[in-house]
C-alpha cells in the first residue's frame, strides 16, 4: 500500500497515512490503531472519524482562491486567506499563522513571526497551512495535507 508517515523530530512515528483501495486515506497512530479517514467527495476533502460514521470537518476551496475548513454543521473553523506570498490562516477573523511560499519552499509562521514549520520540499502552500489548524489532531493535519498534495484520494 502507498501513503506516508508523520514523524516527530527524533524519527518516531506520530501517524501513518495509508491509501486504501477505495481511494480513502486511513489515518493510524503509532500503534496502528485507526484514528480517522480523509476522503474526497465532489472536490471537497472530508475528515471522518475512525468508524467512518461521522464527518468531522470538510475542507473546500472557494472561487476567490481562499479555502475553508468547516465543521459538519457548516460553521467555519478556519479560513485560508490567499495572499501574494501564500496564505494567512484565520480563525474568527483573527490571523493565527502566515504561510510564506517561494520557489517550492515554504514556512508556517505565527502571527508574531516565529517560524513553526519550514520545508525545502515541493509542497503546496495550502498543505503547509493545514499544520496551523490547531483544532485538528496531528494525524488529521498530516492526512489532510497529504490529500491536498495528491490526486490519489
Amino acid at each position: 500500500s502507498s501513503g506516508g508517515k508523520l514523524l516527530d523530530p527524533s524519527g518516531k512515528v506520530i501517524a501513518n497515512l495509508i491509501l486504501e483501495s477505495d481511494g480513502s486515506l486511513k489515518l493510524t497512530d503509532a500503534m496502528n490503531n485507526t484514528v480517522g479517514y480523509v476522503t474526497r467527495n465532489d472536490g471537497t476533502l472530508r475528515v471522518e472519524g475512525p468508524k467512518r460514521t461521522k464527518i468531522l470537518f470538510s475542507y473546500s476551496n472557494e472561487a476567490n482562491g481562499d479555502a475553508l475548513l468547516t465543521r459538519n454543521n457548516g460553521s467555519t473553523v478556519y479560513r485560508l486567506r490567499a495572499t501574494d506570498a501564500g496564505y494567512i490562516v484565520e480563525s474568527d477573523k483573527s490571523a493565527l499563522y502566515t504561510v510564506l511560499a517561494n520557489k517550492g519552499r515554504g514556512q508556517l509562521q505565527t502571527s508574531n513571526g516565529e517560524t513553526v514549520m519550514m520545508t525545502d520540499s515541493e509542497i503546496l502552500p495550502a498543505a503547509i497551512a493545514i499544520f496551523g489548524f490547531e483544532k485538528l489532531t496531528q494525524a488529521q493535519q498530516a492526512g489532510l495535507a497529504y490529500a491536498l498534495s495528491t490526486e490519489a484520494i
